[in-house]
């Protein structure tokens, strides 16, 4: 049911997108509260898909080809590209993703939705928006660090929002995830309801219960360093769970098959041409695994392949194959091979599936030869994080990963600007410009925050 709404709604991002840049100017620093024009005045129908589209394009923009470089998943060999390739990046690299694409779109639209559905006690609607709110909020503050969120959004009423630490930001990541499992499944006297309006999950509640939960695991799975291995990997598999069952469970945006409503991978390849399929996934770990995926992932002359950067390509947000990888990493921290074998290995064929691979002839061997875990702790978890790498191509994911584990061993590039890979996103020139005082304690707070300086949770 799914795949069909989302087949005939899909077309509908062109205008969401023009929609979200519409508000491309807005920043929590302006008035929302008095404009007849402003999203207040929206729907929740109009305002759900327009998040979920303007999320898509922010994470399937910069923040992912960003993160990709610094995965080296992908190389940069052009303009732009071919800097930040050495690692060469500046605050004002960072200001169109900060101020547009995420304060002035998912986490702006986001904000105004959840209060109209508590001002109008628009329950499950609410519940939606709380998922969809843990989601943007936890991706911005994965690669930032410390942002503002409790003092943001208000307008002229406070045009110099502090920061929140990262440590409450993901407890209200939480919060938010777990008020939308609850209030999900309660009684909703509104009428209102989340429809085919729904780019992700055509209302389907049930999809949205199952999201939430691999979320929690996700979220608690980021916090092996903070929390320890083994508590983290409890409290992971108590959501997993509950969570995706199949690859038709998938939390992902599909694109449209016209140039207004195209993946933006396509979009950026089709007007700049910046970068290359190429780097140590593509060059080096999956030839030396004779991955049958290689394909997929490029042209093996350094074009994009086929399944990721189509026109109507869809940008993931989370997948049932990454949470059974969840499951095979958690269950391989309470010393549970035989359940973390079962995780992986289920892992492994759900992202090969939504590939197209399904060749026994081909799959079978792969598994038997690359993904069998054997040696010692380090060498099977080795084993799971490489996969798990392999399959969240082009997306930040696999970077928050990296900084947790250090795997897959990366090498700093020859000419880079820096010592070390960078584990943040520099805070934006904007921020400097508009918002110093507050920033400046945000940056004392956490010790520094350069492009090597870790965030709360790689601490």
């Amino acid at each position: 049911m799914k795949k069909n709404i989302l087949q005939h709604t899909k077309l509908l991002v062109a205008f969401l997108a023009v929609f979200s840049m519409s508000s491309c100017e807005k920043t929590y620093f302006e008035d929302i509260n008095n404009d007849p024009n402003n999203p207040t005045a929206v729907p929740p129908k109009v305002l759900l898909p327009t998040i979920q589209a303007s999320l898509a394009y922010a994470q399937g923009g910069d923040m992912a080809r960003y993160t990709s470089l610094f995965t080296q998943q992908i190389t940069g060999n052009a303009r732009q590209f071919a800097v930040y390739n050495n690692l060469n990046f500046t605050e004002s690299d960072f200001d169109n993703l900060w101020r547009l694409n995420l304060y002035a779109g998912p986490l702006m639209d986001n904000y105004t939705l959840i209060k109209l559905c508590k001002d109008n006690n628009y329950i499950h609607y609410g519940a939606v928006a709380k998922i969809m709110m843990a989601y943007s909020l936890m991706l911005t503050t994965d690669v930032f660090g410390d942002i503002p969120y409790s003092q943001a959004f208000q307008g002229t009423a406070n045009i110099s929002p502090a920061y929140d630490r990262q440590e409450a930001l993901y407890s209200e990541v939480s919060r938010l995830i777990n008020e939308g499992i609850a209030e999900i499944s309660a009684s909703d006297a509104s009428g209102v309801e989340v429809h085919g309006e729904d780019l992700m999950f055509g209302g389907d509640y049930d999809l949205w219960t199952r999201f939430a939960h691999s979320l929690e695991a996700r979220h608690a799975i980021h916090l092996t360093k903070r929390n320890g291995n083994t508590a983290a990997a409890t409290e992971a598999l108590s959501h997993s769970a509950e969570g995706f069952t199949s690859n038709d469970d998938d939390a992902q945006l599909v694109f449209g098959d016209v140039e207004t409503s195209a993946n933006p991978w396509y979009q950026f390849d089709g007007q700049r041409g910046d970068i290359s399929y190429a780097g140590y996934l593509i060059d080096t770990l999956m030839p030396a695994l004779n991955d049958p995926r290689s394909s997929l992932y490029s042209d093996g002359s350094g074009g994009p392949g086929a399944f990721y950067n189509s026109i109507n390509s869809p940008v993931i947000f989370m997948s049932y194959a990454e949470l059974k990888f969840i499951e095979a990493e958690a269950y391989l921290y309470l010393n549970d091979d035989a359940n973390a074998q079962l995780a992986l290995t289920e892992a492994v064929l759900a992202n090969m599936s939504k590939l197209g691979v399904t060749d026994t002839g081909l799959v079978n061997p792969f598994l038997r030869d690359h993904c069998t875990l054997s040696g010692t702790s380090a060498d099977k978890l080795n084993t799971i994080m490489s996969q798990k790498y392999i399959a969240l191509y082009q997306s930040p994911e696999a970077w928050t990963d990296w900084r947790r584990t250090g795997i897959p061993a990366l090498s700093v590039p020859t000419d880079a600007a820096i010592n070390e890979i960078p584990r943040r996103f520099l805070y934006p020139q904007s921020e400097a410009e508009n918002n110093s005082a507050s920033l400046n304690a945000a940056i004392s707070a956490q010790g520094g925050a350069d492009l090597t300086d870790r965030v709360w949770w790689d601490n």
